[in-house]
């Protein structure tokens, strides 16, 4: 495995963000009957963000790295209910905008939470219940990340948190339950989100939506934000998404090194592939840095993560160059075949196969996660 490349290895730092995504979400049956929808929370959702996946109990040490991601110049800030992490980088924006409150404010910013599905008894027939608990969900974030509004609500997985089995009926109930009050909240005079959309949702389970309603005005989610990789490159998903107006957010998009100090086996570390090197030394930028511009150049934007300063200014900064037709094709091939790339099998069969979860973990994955298609 090479080393990562450093600022002082004359890896080219710009600062400067790409392009935003234009994201909305879509309320009518148009995509049902091809009558015409109606498109409102339109607006820019940065390109580049910040992953909020760092798990500590030091909420100093979670506080200090998204300060420093801010002052780089993220200003898309993701986390989740279950990260359990926004108090501290509620204090991380706070003590940030204050510090540039001359050039900076809280509509500077793009803030992304996720939040769980849940089903209970009775939700099927009191759609007040759900929308009280999602509302009372939605509260406690804003409380902890000291904000007034949501810029981006994700349903985080298609599975309910209180269900197991991945076979469970109450999975799609979930979905729809707490979508339907989602839906309601945004449409709401509270103004407290802004957009909504899901995370590592199949087509299928975004379809049902829409199929599984009776109603004639269903909510469209503005984003899908996965796992997306060279190793795990979800085609089918990423282009049916974006067929449907729906933006794709990458989350895990150096695959294996993604989650820095994490100790179990996962999937290869693409950064560390000799095709990746060769690509990066040709444009004169890092292994990292060409993963994340291969990944804007198929359409999705991305949220990598890193706690050191040097790195979240490397990922940062993927303006300055352009990958041609050739080294596409060279990445794309690394998802054709599993832990595979240029023929070069015995990089990869000296690793380890990951855990695999109990109910049908996809291998490629880095967090073991379900394949969202086994889940009903």
């Amino acid at each position: 495995v090479l080393p990562r490349p450093s600022r002082s290895d004359g890896i080219r730092i710009r600062q400067k963000p790409p392009p935003p995504v234009h994201i909305s979400n879509v309320r009518g049956n148009g995509f049902r009957d091809g009558s015409t929808p109606t498109h409102f929370s339109i607006m820019e959702m940065p390109a580049i963000g910040f992953g909020g996946g760092i798990f500590s109990r030091n909420s100093t040490f979670v506080t200090s790295a998204f300060a420093s991601a801010l002052r780089t110049g993220y200003r898309l800030i993701d986390t989740a209910s279950n990260y359990r992490n926004e108090e501290a980088i509620g204090n991380a924006i706070g003590q940030f905008v204050q510090e540039n409150n001359q050039e900076i404010s809280r509509a500077n910013l793009f803030i992304t939470s996720k939040i769980e599905l849940r089903w209970l008894p009775g939700d099927d027939d009191n759609d007040d219940a759900s929308y009280s608990r999602t509302l009372a969900t939605i509260d406690e974030r804003l409380r902890l990340l000291n904000t007034s509004y949501l810029d981006l609500v994700l349903l985080h997985g298609p599975k309910s948190e209180v269900h197991s089995h991945p076979r469970s009926e109450y999975h799609a109930r979930a979905r729809w339950n707490t979508w339907k009050a989602l839906s309601r909240i945004l449409l709401s005079e509270t103004k407290k989100v802004r957009a909504i959309g899901v995370s590592n949702w199949s087509p299928r389970h975004i379809q049902q939506l829409w199929h599984d309603s009776d109603s004639q005005s269903i909510t469209k989610p503005a984003v899908n934000q996965i796992e997306f990789h060279p190793l795990l490159q979800r085609n089918e998903t990423v282009t049916w998404c974006i067929d449907q107006g729906i933006a794709v957010q990458a989350y895990g998009a150096f695959g294996g090194r993604q989650a820095e100090g994490r100790k179990r086996e996962g999937p290869p570390d693409p950064t560390s592939f000799s095709g990746i090197h060769e690509i990066a030394t040709k444009h004169g930028v890092s292994p990292h840095q060409i993963i994340l511009r291969w990944t804007l150049q198929r359409g999705v934007a991305a949220i990598p993560m890193s706690t050191n300063e040097d790195h979240q200014a490397e990922n940062f900064d993927v303006l300055g160059f352009e990958l041609d037709t050739g080294d596409m094709g060279r990445i794309n091939a690394m998802g054709d075949e599993e832990f595979d790339f240029d023929g070069s099998a015995a990089e990869t069969k000296k690793r380890k196969r990951p855990p695999v979860a109990k109910w049908g973990g996809d291998p490629r994955s880095y967090y073991g996660f379900t394949d969202p298609e086994k889940i009903l």
